[in-house]
């Protein structure tokens, strides 16, 4: 896959960009533009999962959520709790209530399992995404 893309990036220098100057303002800022949309279902996910390697309300998910720059729940909490209810159906997660009746959610071993696969591949995304971005 790597072979194909870097084969690919050439072709395209040689055919399609070959009439096209950017310049580096320009190239500054498109490489802005893609970094902020680093808030994708995926890495929104794989956050969450991160995160709740440790138990955790969601309340503090929210904050360290934020911390990570994931702003989608900020407006609207209960996305949050509708995920974190999808991920325990599925058996990635799993809750409980404490006695000051706040519920803490933790990942369970599935949880953990997908969580490990989920990291190595968007790894092996970003590394593309970077290679590709670097002209």
């Amino acid at each position: 896959m790597e072979e194909r893309l870097k084969e690919l990036r050439q072709v395209m220098k040689k055919k399609v960009f070959n009439q096209l100057e950017f310049t580096d303002q320009l190239k500054n800022s498109i490489h802005t533009e893609i970094r902020k949309q680093v808030e994708s279902d995926e890495y929104v996910y794989l956050s969450v999962l991160q995160l709740l390697v440790q138990e955790k309300t969601g309340v503090v998910l929210i904050t360290y959520l934020r911390s990570r720059g994931i702003k989608r729940f900020e407006e609207n909490e209960g996305l949050l709790y509708s995920l974190l209810h999808r991920l325990e159906v599925n058996g990635l997660l799993v809750s409980k209530w404490e006695e000051n009746e706040a519920k803490l959610y933790s990942l369970t071993d599935k949880g953990q399992k997908i969580l490990r696969k989920a990291e190595k591949k968007y790894a092996v995304k970003q590394s593309y995404l970077k290679e590709i971005l670097e002209v």
